[in-house]
């Protein structure tokens, strides 16, 4: 019986690949949480939508695009299969893939009958459960009887998520986190985190930028440091490292930054680096007056930080009108800024 098996990326997919589990294994690359998508595009516009602002970190287009390529040609031609299993965790990235992926296989109309799903946030034999990727080849196995079908409701139920996701309104989103989605249990607290990276209508930080510009408060002041304690304070996993880079490279720039390094040099990153101590690696950190002042509530990041960014479908751009998150009330705002 031929099997695909479509996961979450490289790791799960390598472990799946040397468990004594049959079949074909997809990985789903993309980091979905950030960077922009459009509601009324087809799975091959995505990709060259996605594509594109990937590329722009530092890696070779060609290569990015034939990468999708491959991805979306393989999911077109799923219906070959007779069972299709997602193997998939509780962060963010991980449920907003289900979303596309399902609204994908429920547009080419694929039979529910051999759609499964494995989703997970803990693992009896993990203390500290973050992924798939800790897992062994036998855990990995194991995991295969636990499997759950997946039914015409919950296709339909990923379509309307998929396409709150990347509609150009996060209110649209948020209307479809309050609804019921009880066949989808680590959804919702998936996308509240994703709420919490829109400017904070208080201060203008994004959570992650609050977070990355408090560390360095704190003294934790070396961008690989800086990257794993801020890991540390999520409850699931969030961003990865190179993009934690981005956004110290942001708070670092503008007119008036509110981090800056102890040499007073401008902060440099580079997507790809040599492994070992590097002047990326040595870089310090400190807050300037300003951030301090923005994690003293003394000022607001309205001020300076210049946006120009995607979550999802919604463009957050300083020139405009800015969508912002009432982290009180759960809510958002748009605000004139």
């Amino acid at each position: 019986m031929e099997t695909l098996h479509i996961t979450n990326g490289d790791a799960t997919a390598n472990l799946i690949k040397a468990s004594n589990l049959k079949g074909d294994v997809l990985p789903w690359r993309d980091p979905m949480h950030h960077g922009p998508f459009s509601v009324e595009s087809d799975l091959t516009s995505v990709s060259q939508i996605r594509a594109k602002y990937l590329s722009g970190f530092g890696l070779n287009i060609e290569d990015v695009i034939r990468d999708f390529q491959l991805r979306d040609a393989h999911i077109l031609a799923a219906d070959k299969y007779e069972d299709i299993i997602l193997w998939f965790e509780h962060d963010l990235l991980d449920q907003l893939q289900i979303l596309q992926i399902l609204d994908q296989l429920h547009q080419m109309h694929i039979d529910p009958s051999k759609l499964y799903m494995i989703c997970i946030d803990k693992h009896k034999e993990i203390s500290h459960f973050r992924g798939l990727g800790q897992l062994n080849t036998d855990q990995i196995s194991n995991l295969s009887s636990t499997k759950s079908n997946i039914t015409n409701m919950d296709l339909d139920i990923a379509s309307k998520g998929w396409k709150a996701f990347t509609s150009n309104h996060p209110n649209e989103l948020l209307s479809f986190s309050k609804s019921d989605h009880t066949s989808f249990p680590l959804l919702k607290a998936a996308l509240f985190r994703h709420f919490e990276e829109y400017p904070n209508a208080q201060n203008g930080l994004t959570r992650s930028e609050y977070q990355l510009l408090n560390l360095v408060k704190e003294g934790i002041n070396t961008p690989v440091d800086i990257f794993r304690q801020n890991m540390e304070l999520e409850d699931r996993l969030y961003i990865g490292d190179w993009y934690s880079y981005i956004l110290i490279e942001k708070l670092c720039s503008g007119e008036t930054p509110l981090l800056t390094t102890q040499s007073d040099e401008a902060f440099w990153f580079a997507p790809k680096y040599e492994a070992g101590p590097t002047p990326f690696e040595e870089q310090e950190l400190i807050p300037t007056t300003y951030g301090n002042q923005v994690l003293e509530e003394r000022a607001t990041a309205f001020d300076n930080l210049d946006r120009d960014e995607w979550l999802g479908g919604v463009h957050l751009k300083s020139s405009s009108p800015l969508w912002t998150w009432d982290q009180h009330n759960q809510t958002f705002i748009l605000k004139d800024v």
